[in-house]
């Protein structure tokens, strides 16, 4: 091939940006809301190449009026939550509650009431799941309890709206909440009413019954809705795993979720929630093996009699095994030759583990210490483990006091962000790491549109 029929490395670039722009402009958009004096080339860009969906985003971002819009705090919520930096988003959520109430109605996009419900909804899941403490934020729920009447006249009638109110007011009011409840499941009775009511049951009150009945509920409601399938399939899981359960209601509840989830998979559902599914499933099969008995016949099972591993290891003993399941209390290990043991959260780490699948994931390889092995009278054995006996004592800081957990240097002052760096790295929760290794594979495939601008941008930031 002569040099005049190979393509230039830019003309390349820009056939490559002409196929699907939309992943740089978004990256661009986040940068905007560092750079406002960018803003008004990037909406005329995104214009221009066709993209205009994004240029509306942008141009209502109001990067070019007096006060930024609802969806400059939209974005900017949503990057720092990427970024982990939780305190931030639940910052600009109540910051943007502020702009939409002083913002007359007919400057308002006809969706922007819409955007700012997910906007608080989004500060709710940094507590609930990202921090797993829905009380880890006490600013922010007196913020919302006071500012939230206030949107009453313009969004009283959206169901969605008193799903918001429902949480705010519990805590401080739980019949009230309970009254905002009901409300939105007078406006609207779908699966998604009842799916936020069950799941705040489940995960920030941590009242399973109370969740359960919600789920059911719902599915009253919607009996084909894969999602409330699902997350009822999850709970009854919960319950089956924790210790104090019986074995034979065990079995009875992994059956109940096993149809459930069975039923999911054959709905319409997006792709990326049957992935969900089926690692459920895999989780469900997995404690499922590790009930006694679960290996034999019906005919030839001995309930006094429970299936017993190869061995029994000895207290003390150290071995590799493989995380085969991981609930809410701890994690199923299975250990070579000698069974399935329980590893506590408490027994995890050093550190507080509120929810043990931010440390651990179903396949990974762990080295536990055997701390306990007991047996009741016509039941299986009980092996107790620990992975915190074999990791270093965590340094002491000046003055003979241990460290908090997940402190860090060069964190904000506000509040110390718990359960921050969902990562995982080598079975520990990351901090950061791993981010240049992001950042270099997202600044290779950003050789397309915006690359100069970006780069400018870039050069600035260190210049400065």
């Amino acid at each position: 091939m002569s040099d005049e029929q190979k393509p230039t490395t830019e003309s390349a670039i820009e056939q490559d940006a002409a196929q699907d722009p939309t992943a740089e402009l978004l990256t661009l958009m986040e940068l905007a809301v560092k750079y406002p004096e960018i803003g008004a080339p990037l909406a005329k860009l995104a214009f221009k190449v066709g993209q205009s969906e994004l240029g509306n985003r942008i141009v209502r971002m109001g990067l070019d009026g007096p006060g930024p819009g609802l969806e400059f705090y939209f974005v900017a919520a949503n990057a720092a939550r990427r970024e982990k930096r939780l305190a931030d988003v639940r910052r600009l959520s109540v910051e943007a509650i502020q702009t939409f109430t002083k913002t007359a109605p007919s400057q308002l996009a006809s969706d922007d009431g819409t955007r700012l419900l997910h906007l608080v909804r989004l500060g709710f899941a940094t507590m609930v799941f990202d921090e797993k403490n829905p009380d880890a934020d006490p600013w922010f729920v007196g913020q919302l309890q006071g500012l939230l009447g206030g949107l009453e006249e313009r969004l009283g009638a959206d169901a969605f709206f008193h799903t918001l109110v429902a949480q705010a007011t519990w805590y401080t009011d739980r019949d009230a909440s309970e009254l905002s409840w009901d409300r939105a499941a007078e406006l609207d009775d779908t699966e998604f009413t009842w799916n936020a009511r069950g799941t705040w049951y489940k995960d920030a009150e941590r009242e399973l019954d109370k969740a359960e009945k919600a789920y059911r509920r719902g599915l009253d409601k919607a009996p084909n809705s894969a999602l409330l399938q699902h997350n009822l399939a999850q709970l009854l899981l919960d319950k089956a795993g924790r210790p104090e359960v019986d074995v034979a209601d065990a079995r009875k509840l992994l059956r109940e979720a096993d149809q459930l989830l069975r039923n999911a998979l054959r709905g319409d559902s997006p792709k990326g929630f049957r992935r969900h599914v089926h690692e459920t499933r895999e989780a469900l099969e997995t404690l499922r093996s590790s009930l006694p008995g679960h290996d034999e016949p019906k005919a030839h099972r001995e309930p006094s009699k429970p299936a017993e591993p190869e061995r029994v290891p000895a207290v003390g003993e150290v071995l590799t095994g493989r995380v085969v399941s991981v609930t809410a209390f701890g994690a199923f290990v299975a250990l070579p030759g000698a069974g399935v043991g329980l590893l506590h959260k408490s027994e995890i780490s050093h550190d507080r583990v509120e929810d043990p699948a931010s440390v651990l994931k179903v396949g990974d390889e762990i080295e536990v210490k055997v701390v306990d092995v007991s047996r009741k009278e016509g039941d299986r054995t009980r092996i107790g483990l620990s992975r915190k006996a074999l990791l270093p004592a965590p340094a002491r800081a000046a003055g003979g006091q241990q460290p908090k957990s997940g402190s860090g240097e060069g964190r904000p002052q506000q509040r110390e962000q718990r359960g921050e760096g969902g990562q995982r790295h080598g079975g520990q929760r990351g901090h950061g790491q791993g981010r240049p290794q992001r950042d270099k594979a997202k600044d290779d495939k950003l050789a397309s549109l915006g690359e100069m601008l970006l780069a400018k941008i870039q050069k600035q930031g260190k210049d400065s």
